[in-house]
């Protein structure tokens, strides 16, 4: 269970930074809306477990309170990189997307290319470092919502999410 719970936030993590430093269409998506991609992939995640009006109810609660400490880190993670940099991650990543690299390697390329100084990567790994503390606090509350029979179906459909994001 802690294995899959690690697996899950890693999963989001990376889905996160990667729409968020892959381009225009995600950057587009997400100006000033950072806690959006985090609350849609819950949405994506119990979308099979059919909730009871109780349960959407409780988990829409969650998406309230949570929402604007997402976007709060959202936002102090945008701050960090000067708009130069911004810019040289946006240009990267765009090439490399037209050179069909997978995910993975946009977000690398895109992060390299902004060329952070130390200090900055600090900042930003305290920030990702909240951010994920916050998500699995999240992911927590929103488990307890569920039944022990959807909590199961969840971790039985968490790899092949896993299998078709690669």
């Amino acid at each position: 269970m802690r294995l899959a719970t690690t697996m899950l936030a890693f999963a989001l993590s990376l889905t996160m930074a990667s729409a968020l430093w892959a381009g225009e269409k995600s950057k587009a998506k997400n100006r000033g809306e950072g806690e959006r991609p985090v609350l849609e992939r819950i949405d994506h995640m119990l979308k099979n477990l059919n909730l009871s009006e109780a349960q959407t109810a409780k988990v829409e609660e969650l998406k309230k309170e949570y929402g604007p400490k997402f976007k709060e880190n959202f936002a102090k993670m945008a701050a960090v990189p000067t708009a130069e940099q911004k810019q040289a991650r946006d240009q990267a990543a765009k090439a490399a997307k037209e050179a069909g690299k997978s995910r993975q390697e946009i977000f690398k390329e895109a992060r390299a290319a902004m060329k952070l100084s130390a200090e900055q990567k600090a900042k930003l790994a305290e920030i990702q470092k909240q951010q994920g503390a916050l998500r699995k606090e999240l992911l927590a509350k929103v488990r307890e919502v569920l039944t022990p029979e959807q909590r199961e179906q969840l971790k039985k459909e968490m790899p092949q999410r896993r299998e078709r994001k690669e």
